[in-house]
């Protein structure tokens, strides 16, 4: 593994050290410099920056890989989100009093590492030329926290743990059963409580202003040097990365690019399985290195070298999924029309996978299907949001024979079906007084009769709702082939993957005593229905 040239540290304006290291090319002269910010730890295995510090170097950069406020060898406090901004305009001063620099400089990163990089990049330091950002969302609330007002759980609680816990990362075994779940982390790591975990978690009335912070949504706003957005279908912050770049090249960012890969958070390929762990073979992975990042190394030197790489590529690059690489000059592609598809047969909603079904026209008399939620048995998530291991997409039919999920399925597919763009669906819903989640899901049902997941959403409901609200199921780019049908199936919990609701008024986060709660879905006239974005053949 390549060893930093120099290690030092960098102090910022309040006289705070940051641990930096700086992997320089081989050959002398100034050169421009790349830089990323971690909280995970700038030599250890979660960043792999050793081989990305020498693969920049191998292509003129340097690499400037620093720890972030309060992890591992630096200095001060950690604060999620709070120091990012100012100490990426800091550190970048510092870069250009270097004697290899050359005055230009570029930020990059995937996850956090890419949210430290977007604030250093929204600064306004002058000395910025570009962005390569992987797999990350300015939206703190609406994709770091929640979807749609609905606690991502086990999420948030792993990542707190994982970076805000301590200067260095723990994962430990969680005991989901506990309750109430402010209990859970305790129970493992008294010691270890992060402090931002219960203000993360508990709902206190708010699902945005109180986790940005200042200047958000202003932050994307400011983004204003060439970036290169790299998303995956399948990712955590999918949806938020598609959105931040929609804002991005409505300000006329013409120089930017967006690549959209059929991969999680992980790295895996979930275009079928199953697939190796990307992370299990460090060695291999550092192999991989210039092939997963090439295209971000090509825009950076392009915009950093002059390098003539591939200057006539398409703005956007998108994986249609068991189809291959598409490009298009936007997203969705030109072309791309939505498709509705109405909820039908209430009445066999409930009676196992197959369900009632997707119908190009609505019943024509209204119908209701009826489902309860009991949390003392919720319906199980099964998968989490990024995975080890050896992966495969778990066959949903595991949880779709439950008498608390309903399903709606299509008519099987005579030819190719593109999805490419937004998916959603409007529900029409009656809930209870104390509210309740509803939890959507579209599959991909093969002729075998497995289900993959394609995309999915939450939904918060408040008391005594009657009224039709919109599931944000996401973007995708994937191809329904002949002999596949598509099915939606909607629940009320996601257990852990999404915080349970307890059937009570009582905040999530702290509540014990539940009840049992019915929740009703209408079909028919004015009822419920599905829409995906497709491509015309």
């Amino acid at each position: 593994m390549a060893e930093p040239t120099e290690s030092t540290f960098v102090t910022m304006r309040d006289g705070t050290r940051l641990a930096t290291d700086v992997y320089l090319p081989h050959r002398p002269g100034r050169v421009p410099a790349v830089l990323a910010r971690t909280p995970y730890g700038a030599r250890g295995n979660a960043v792999w920056f050793p081989a990305i510090g020498q693969l920049f170097a191998d292509n003129g950069m340097a690499f400037v890989a620093q720890d972030t406020r309060g992890h591992y060898g630096s200095e001060g406090v950690a604060v999620p989100f709070e120091h990012e901004a100012r100490d990426g305009y800091d550190t970048c001063d510092w870069i250009l009093r270097q004697a290899w620099s050359d005055g230009a400089l570029a930020v990059f990163g995937e996850s956090y590492v890419g949210y430290t990089a977007l604030a250093a990049a929204s600064s306004g330091h002058p000395a910025v030329r570009a962005a390569a950002l992987r797999a990350t969302s300015t939206d703190i609330a609406s994709d770091w926290l929640r979807h749609q007002g609905v606690l991502r759980l086990e999420f948030v609680v792993r990542w707190a743990l994982a970076a805000w816990s301590g200067r260095d990362n723990i994962a430990p075994d969680l005991d989901w059963a506990i309750r109430p779940l402010r209990a859970i982390v305790p129970s493992v790591v008294p010691d270890r409580v992060p402090a931002v975990l219960d203000a993360w978690a508990r709902d206190a009335g708010s699902d945005r202003l109180r986790y940005q912070p200042a200047g958000w949504p202003s932050l994307i706003d400011k983004l204003c040097v060439p970036s290169h957005f790299t998303a995956g279908w399948w990712d955590l912050f999918g949806r938020g990365e598609l959105r931040d770049w929609a804002r991005h090249k409505g300000q006329r960012n013409d120089l930017s690019r967006l690549v959209v890969e059929a991969t999680d958070h992980a790295g895996h390929d979930w275009s079928e399985g199953p697939t190796p762990d990307p992370l299990a073979d460090f060695e291999a992975l550092a192999a991989r290195m210039p092939a997963v990042l090439g295209a971000e190394v090509a825009f950076l030197s392009r915009h950093l070298l002059g390098a003539d790489t591939a200057p006539d590529q398409a703005p956007v690059a998108w994986m249609l999924t068991h189809a291959g690489q598409q490009a298009s000059p936007t997203w969705p592609p030109p072309g791309a029309e939505p498709l509705c598809l109405y909820l039908a047969d209430a009445g066999q909603a409930r009676r196992g996978p197959e369900g009632g079904s997707l119908s190009a026209r609505p019943d024509h008399v209204p119908m209701e299907a009826r489902w309860r939620h009991d949390p003392r048995s919720l319906v199980p998530s099964l998968e989490g949001e990024a995975v080890e291991g050896r992966f495969r997409r778990p066959d949903e039919r595991l949880t779709q024979v439950r008498d608390d999920v309903l399903t709606f399925t299509s008519a099987v597919t005579r030819e190719p079906l593109d999805l490419a763009g937004p998916v959603k669906a409007d529900l029409a819903v009656r809930a209870s007084r104390a509210g309740g989640h509803v939890m959507a899901k579209l599959c991909d049902v093969y002729p075998t009769g497995e289900a993959r997941r394609i995309v999915d959403g939450a939904y918060r409901l408040h008391g005594d709702a009657d009224t039709v609200v919109t599931v944000d199921l996401g973007h995708t780019g994937y191809r329904l082939r002949p002999g596949h049908r598509v099915r939606l199936e909607i629940a009320s919990s996601a257990f852990p993957r999404y915080v349970w609701h307890p059937g009570t008024a009582a905040d999530p986060w702290d509540a014990v005593p539940t009840r049992g709660m019915e929740t009703g879905l209408r079909t028919g006239p004015g009822g419920s229905s599905l829409t995906m974005t497709v491509r015309p053949r």
